[in-house]
């Protein structure tokens, strides 16, 4: 199963879809974050599901994709080493030989590519160590069948963990919480996968770009004097210079918001 094969499966050109669709089933799919942070916790996570549950073994595939970024900067070089060398020792330790259970991915993908990936992952892991990686999330969530949805690991430190509460919410640094939260992620029956995800696609919907626009010029207009009181006293007077008008309490932007598909 190549990348190719993948779009051309959800694009209809799959010379043979039934095939393709059992190959993809005999194997549970856990697509993680794209690298950027410190992504060695993801794998950790990981290595810790497979020495915790074996039922897992054989049955679920992970997926690190990690395209190279900032390869001008040390630090982040030395990251990448030490991403390498955690997925080395992770597919050492527990590999057989029909099966790798840590599937590394250093290159970037076109978004034709990466959507049927987050669409085909039963599990999302996303586990940044600080705010970041929102879109990662959204994305995913954005990408699943309503009908049949994957889960959301969801790092605390995410933003949008404010936002997508319905997630599996876990503290990165925490391997072990992290390992529960993929066993029960992997193990979640349909409906409640089906209720969480309803529920997050709703929070997305509802602090779209969209509706965040619409929110924000409401908003202004509210705060526009009217011809009837732009004369009066202290009213309808611009601001001092340097000082910005006070928003409504009510206004909040989204987290890095995109509007999900319908």
């Amino acid at each position: 199963m190549t990348i190719d094969d993948l779009v051309a499966y959800f694009q209809g050109g799959a010379k043979d879809r039934s095939r393709f669709r059992i190959g993809i089933e005999q194997e549970k799919i856990a697509v993680t974050d794209d690298g950027r942070a410190i992504p060695y916790e993801g794998p950790r996570g990981m290595s810790e599901v497979l020495e915790r549950f074996t039922q897992h073994t054989a049955n679920v595939v992970f997926m690190q994709i990690a395209p190279p970024s900032r390869g001008d900067i040390a630090t982040y070089r030395e990251i990448r080493r030490e991403l390498e060398a955690e997925a080395g020792r992770i597919n050492g330790r527990f590999a057989e030989v029909d099966w790798m259970p840590l599937r590394y991915l250093n290159r970037s993908f076109a978004r034709n590519a990466l959507m049927p990936l987050y669409a085909e992952a039963q599990l999302g892991l996303v586990t940044p160590l600080r705010d970041g990686m929102n879109l990662v999330a959204k994305e995913y969530v954005a990408a699943q069948d309503p009908d049949d949805p994957g889960v959301l690991v969801l790092s605390q430190f995410a933003g949008a963990a404010h936002e997508l509460d319905s997630a599996l919410i876990v503290n990165p640094y925490d391997e072990a919480g992290v390992a529960a939260a993929l066993d029960r992620g992997l193990a979640m029956p349909r409906e409640e996968r089906r209720e969480r995800h309803a529920a997050m696609l709703s929070v997305m919907r509802r602090n779209s770009l969209d509706a965040w626009r619409d929110r924000f010029t409401a908003d202004l207009r509210a705060q526009t004097p009217s011809p009837a009181t732009r004369g009066r006293a202290g009213e309808g007077v611009p601001p001092a210079e340097g000082v910005p008008p006070a928003l409504p309490a009510a206004y909040t932007a989204p987290t890095n918001a995109r509007s999900p598909a319908p």
